[in-house]
Formats: structure tokens, sequence, C-alpha cells
């Protein structure tokens, strides 16, 4: 009988002490919030620049071996698929002064997966491709277009096959505000 007092009092100060873990996490570190916008739809990217999802655009399978071979990139030795996405963003100083724009918190989602912009890819369509960082004068917008790349070990078989029929977003901050920009 003293065992089972014991164990029991044993789990009730181990579950108490959980609660009061569980609630001192959670104050620390509150839910965040999500901010999101529609295609066409403006959100504050960056102090004083305005950010909106333009064009996305999948790119068919000569234009995808152009743009590898531009950038040097030999597909023979991969042994999986990809896909290259295009996404324009309008960007949009809303300040009087110039802005230097760094991109690189642009990333491009999808449920369990997330990838950034594809550095090799740019740099070797740079012609194609915008700036990483991008200036912008006082009242200026710019619209500028980047590529993402899609690898199929990222996904299931029967997911891959549907790839282009699936929601994507691009989000460029993560916490404690989540910035949602739906394409």
């Amino acid at each position: 009988m003293r065992k089972k007092i014991i164990i029991i009092m044993t789990a009730i100060v181990l579950f108490g002490g959980f609660i009061a873990g569980y609630r001192n996490i959670n104050q620390k570190y509150p839910a965040r919030k999500v901010e999101t916008a529609e295609k066409g739809e403006s959100l504050e990217f960056l102090d004083g620049v305005k950010i909106s999802a333009n064009v996305v655009k999948w790119l068919s399978t000569e234009e995808q071996a152009a743009i590898y071979e531009n950038s040097g990139i030999d597909t023979s030795k991969v042994n999986y698929d990809t896909k290259i996405i295009e996404v324009s963003v309008c960007l949009k100083n809303t300040t009087e002064e110039e802005k230097e724009v760094p991109i690189t918190y642009l990333s491009l989602e999808t449920t369990g997966v997330g990838t950034a912009i594809s550095q090799e890819l740019l740099m070797g369509n740079s012609e194609h491709y915008s700036s990483m960082v991008e200036k912008l004068e006082p009242g200026e917008e710019k619209v500028v277009t980047y590529p993402y790349e899609i690898c199929s070990i990222w996904f299931h078989k029967k997911d891959w096959k549907n790839i282009e029929m699936r929601s994507f977003w691009m989000t460029f901050a993560s916490y404690p505000e989540k910035t949602v920009l739906y394409l």
C-alpha cells in the first residue's frame, strides 16, 4: 500500500512539473502571429519596402535545360528529377530614401518542404534573373524574378507527379511573426 502511495505521489509531482515547464516555455516563446497576403497583395518586407508576389512560372523541360546549361550544371549525373519555378515579386520603396533590399530572406515553401533561391542558377543566368541585393530609389517600384529549384527526392512519388498542382507560398520571416505571400 505504501509503495502505491509513493508511486502515485511521484506521478503527480512529475505531471505537475511537466505542466509547469510547459507553461514556462509557452510564456517565454508565445505562439507566432501569421501575417498573410494573397497573390497581388503586398506586405511590409523591410522597413519601408513593400513586397507582393506577381507571377509564378513552372519552366518547361527545354527552358529548364537551357537554364542548367547556362549555369554550367551537368544534370546527367543527377539521379533524381528537378523542376524550376520562377517567381516574380514586386518591390516598392515607400520611403524618401534609397534602399538596399537583400533578397536572401525570400524562401519558397510548401507543406513539409522549403527552399531558398538557387544561387547556382541565379549566378549562371544573371542576364535573366535579378540580383540578390536590389537597390530602390525613393518611391521606386521594381519587379524582380528569382529561380527556385524543387527536387523529386523531397516528395513521395505520387506527390511529385502532381507537384505543379501543389500550393506554394513565399516567406521571409518565421518568428515571432511569420509572413506568408501565397502564390
